[in-house]
């Protein structure tokens, strides 16, 4: 077992994180790897610390650009990757020192030789001083029905949203001209995910009930994005950009579900960064409630949960009393989840 890995690290305006984030990769017990730093326009100094890691480390490989957003920078990485296997990290974040190894040897497995392999990880919220683990009851993923199966919660837990956390195969990225889409904003790792999860050769994904990857969230981050109305758009198409993806996998119904409850809560998103005793923001709101997708995503949903109950009340009755008690309900949840 000596198959090389790529790592690709996207790095913009990084310098405070970058130390910590590029030893984390470099202490790798497996060694055989190539780190694939890709500087995207910083303004800051994160290419100077970039340059003297590769200046001592010949497995780094440097890529300097201008700025393109993380998409085109991870899409330089992999045109520039040249292992077996490919993995993300943000440049905030950090790994394991067995993340490598234990990645690899699931994906080496003789026995499922899967596709895909997913790592638990660590939700490090440093401005609270709080670490919440989001480790996967599942081990493997094998066909259809599992996958339907175990879908809905690895989605709740971000596996399925996100890129990092996972060892992909290079020959199927490369072979199939998977890429990440530098035009969408909102869901690009997910598009990317569910395009390689179509292009496997069948449901073959090994997850690892260990937490390998360390997400943080900085003093400097937000935990939600902004209200930028703009972000209603973007939702939407990712919407259908995602029923088309269900479809190929086999998992509509389960899919659907998922995805329309992401999509409610990017609507919330919107909103709780809005104020919502302004004319405009009433419109937008109204605007919202009556797009097809969001009375599609609400049937979607139904009454499954106090959650989805609230959306019910606030997209549905389409006001602003119902709006501001989803909105609050929703903060105490995420509160409490992180």
């Amino acid at each position: 077992m000596n198959d090389l890995i790529s790592i690709i690290i996207p790095v913009y305006n990084s310098s405070a994180y970058l130390d910590k984030c590029i030893g984390s990769v470099l202490m790798q017990t497996y060694k055989n790897i190539e780190v694939i730093l890709v500087n995207d326009g910083s303004a800051d100094d994160s290419f100077e610390i970039c340059q003297k890691y590769a200046e001592n480390d010949h497995r780094i490989k440097l890529i300097n650009k201008d700025n393109g957003g993380v998409s085109s920078a991870r899409n330089a990485g992999i045109r520039a990757s040249s292992g077996q296997y490919i993995a993300f990290v943000d440049s905030d974040d950090a790994i394991s020192p067995d993340f490598c190894s234990k990645m690899l040897e699931a994906a080496s497995d003789a026995a499922s030789s899967p596709y895909l392999v997913i790592c638990g990880y660590d939700f490090i919220n440093e401005s609270a001083g709080d670490v919440k683990h989001f480790i996967p009851a599942q081990k493997n993923i094998l066909n259809r029905k599992d996958l339907d199966n175990n879908y809905l919660q690895l989605f709740n837990d971000r596996h399925f949203l996100s890129v990092w956390g996972k060892l992909f195969s290079a020959e199927i990225i490369k072979g199939n001209d998977i890429y990440f889409n530098e035009h969408i904003h909102i869901g690009e790792d997910f598009v990317f995910l569910h395009e390689y999860l179509t292009h496997m050769p069948g449901i073959n994904v090994k997850v690892l009930s260990e937490a390998l990857y360390m997400y943080y969230v900085h003093n400097t981050q937000s935990l939600t994005k902004s209200g930028d109305i703009s972000r209603i758009e973007r939702a939407r198409e990712l919407y259908y950009t995602a029923k088309d993806l269900y479809r190929s996998l086999g998992i509509s119904d389960t899919g659907m579900y998922a995805m329309s409850l992401y999509y409610l809560r990017t609507l919330s998103i919107v909103f709780e960064h809005m104020n919502l005793s302004s004319k405009e923001s009433m419109e937008y709101f109204k605007y919202a409630a009556a797009l097809p997708e969001t009375k599609s995503a609400l049937s979607a949903i139904g009454f499954s949960s106090p959650e989805s109950t609230l959306y019910q009340l606030a997209f549905r009755s389409r006001k602003i009393a119902f709006l501001k008690l989803m909105l609050s309900a929703r903060k105490a949840y995420v509160r409490y989840r992180r």
